[in-house]
């Protein structure tokens, strides 16, 4: 009966749709441990690419959205790392997972086969039942993904970005016509000549692009029930992790509404609780897998790695507008 309710009375959240996700796949980032940013940088390449070849404002913002998710079907570090391998193989079935995650949020399902075929090679996507912009919107990401893992493992060498751009434009012009259109990798050459392509994927600037993009959306009035099935997505991908929070951040959000409505607390500031239950852990998904699964006691230093996970996850929330009680 209690759901019941809450349904007819519900309070509302005026929000920027594309801060709350840009920030919140500050999460989905922290899978890599080390290699943070991975999403920020893939959503980057593939918006400068989608730019360049003119596409409209509405294609762009969901190549950009989808882009950031791309990885919200990977919970663990070792399936992460496996990802870093630019062949690509063994990649497990993330595409699938995450396709599932956003096809039940309504506002974010028209993004599940961008999600879906983000490793899919250009030669197979040609025979599937999908539109033009899909087909080519999962493609770019799929191209924008893999510049960016040839960055990262070039930076395992060269801390300077610069030192490996023009082997990683080569590795990518190879693949021209099998695993992109050549009218993405055209482009991508293109957009890439210039040094301030690679400059502007440092963290700084990422933060100062993204800043631009989510200041022509205006916010807007969104109901509690619309907003926590979009904050389900993270709250899953951090249960994901580890067999033993199965579920986790389902209980303490319910039980953190149940204390609110027994000190009779309003409707609004039950479902802050609850919102707040459903993403008080997103900092773990930066701890390590064989940390958060070790089976005996953790060391002084393991046990530090652990201890921060909460002020990852206030971190990650205090840059959204409107959500400064639940960041608390």
């Amino acid at each position: 009966m209690r759901a019941v309710l809450r349904k007819i009375d519900m309070s509302k959240f005026n929000i920027n749709i594309y801060e709350v996700i840009f920030s919140l796949s500050d999460a989905v980032d922290l899978v890599g441990v080390d290699q943070i940013y991975h999403g920020k940088r893939v959503a980057y390449i593939a918006a400068e690419c989608g730019k360049a070849l003119n596409w409209d404002d509405d294609r762009l913002d969901d190549l950009f959205l989808a882009a950031i998710l791309h990885d919200c079907g990977v919970s663990n570090t070792a399936i992460h790392s496996k990802l870093t391998n630019f062949e690509g193989k063994n990649v497990g079935n993330h595409c699938d997972k995450g396709a599932d995650l956003l096809q039940k949020r309504p506002m974010l399902a028209h993004l599940e086969n961008y999600v879906m075929y983000h490793h899919t090679p250009w030669t197979e996507l040609l025979g599937l039942d999908l539109s033009e912009a899909v087909k080519f919107g999962a493609n770019c990401i799929y191209m924008a993904d893999r510049v960016d893992i040839l960055a990262l493992n070039g930076l395992e060498s060269d801390p300077n970005i610069l030192g490996s751009r023009e082997q990683i434009r080569r590795k990518i012009k190879a693949k021209a016509g099998r695993w992109f259109h050549y009218d993405l990798v055209d482009i991508f050459l293109q957009i890439s000549a210039p040094e301030s392509f690679w400059l502007s994927m440092e963290q700084a600037q990422l933060s100062g692009y993204a800043s631009s993009l989510i200041q022509h959306h205006s916010t807007q009035e969104i109901d509690f029930q619309e907003l926590k099935k979009i904050i389900l997505i993270f709250s899953q991908i951090v249960d994901a992790k580890s067999t033993f929070t199965t579920q986790h951040s389902d209980g303490v959000a319910n039980l953190s509404r149940t204390l609110g409505e027994l000190f009779k607390l309003s409707e609004h500031q039950c479902d802050k609780l609850e919102l707040a239950g459903l993403l008080h852990d997103l900092g773990k998904l930066r701890v390590p897998d064989e940390i958060l699964d070790k089976p005996g006691k953790l060391t002084q230093s393991e046990y530090y790695i652990v201890q921060r996970h909460s002020f990852d996850s206030y971190d990650i929330l205090k840059n959204i507008t409107g959500f400064e009680d639940i960041a608390k």
